[in-house]
């Protein structure tokens, strides 16, 4: 579904650009993105989004899980992080996830994310 709409948050600038020309190299236009928790809320209220690739740990006092909480159900949230410990993945799955993708992030394994979250039932 190349017309899925995505919202990218992520505080890095250079992730954030590399997820974005990631995506547009594998042909979705349609990309925003934000640089931390409370931008991503906005926007998930003002507009539809597919899938929300989140940051975890974000440089702000909400951070990608609590901002997951909040948006709940409105849209589907992939996770990245370079994070692996268990407390991490404790975390996640206290949130409404449908993946998590371990940095550095490769095309391929963008693709798989999207694939897997495109095909989950919300």
């Amino acid at each position: 579904m190349k017309d899925t709409k995505f919202l990218i948050v992520e505080d890095d600038e250079l992730t954030r650009e590399v997820l974005k020309k990631t995506l547009l190299g594998l042909n979705y236009k349609n990309i925003i993105t934000c640089s931390n928790g409370f931008e991503a809320i906005e926007i998930i209220r003002a507009e539809t989004i597919d899938i929300c690739i989140m940051d975890i740990e974000l440089n702000d006092k909400l951070d990608g899980v609590d901002t997951a909480k909040i948006i709940g159900g409105k849209t589907k949230v992939i996770f990245a992080s370079s994070h692996k410990e268990s407390d991490t993945f404790k975390r996640i799955s206290e949130a409404s996830s449908h993946g998590f993708l371990s940095k550095p992030i490769t095309s391929q394994m963008l693709q798989q994310a999207v694939d897997l979250a495109l095909s989950a039932s919300n």
